[in-house]
């Protein structure tokens, strides 16, 4: 699975974009630094599954670092096979709580 690991963008999506061309990736993992960057990169891209964690100037943000923690357990014991079946569980798991 190819997965674009992008942080720090402060507003710049115009480069982000051109990462995402150049990659083509299967997921796309957002690490901070202006999440409305991210959010802005996911209405372009809708069918690439996107996750955001909010950096040290993302105050207020409603995502936890912690959600990729959890991710990255659901693969590692086997209830996901990959970063997508990982992200439908957690989410799955956020509405069912």
């Amino acid at each position: 699975m190819r997965i674009l690991v992008l942080s720090d963008s402060h507003g710049c999506v115009d480069p982000m974009q051109q990462c995402v061309e150049l990659v083509q990736p299967q997921a796309i993992l957002h690490l901070g630094d202006c999440a409305r960057d991210a959010d802005r990169l996911g209405r372009l891209y809708p069918r690439i599954p996107l996750l955001g964690v909010p950096g040290n100037c993302d105050y207020g943000s409603a995502d936890q670092p912690e959600r990729l923690t959890e991710l990255a357990r659901l693969i590692r014991d086997g209830s996901a096979a990959n970063l997508t079946e990982a992200m439908e569980l957690y989410r799955k798991q956020e509405i069912d709580s």
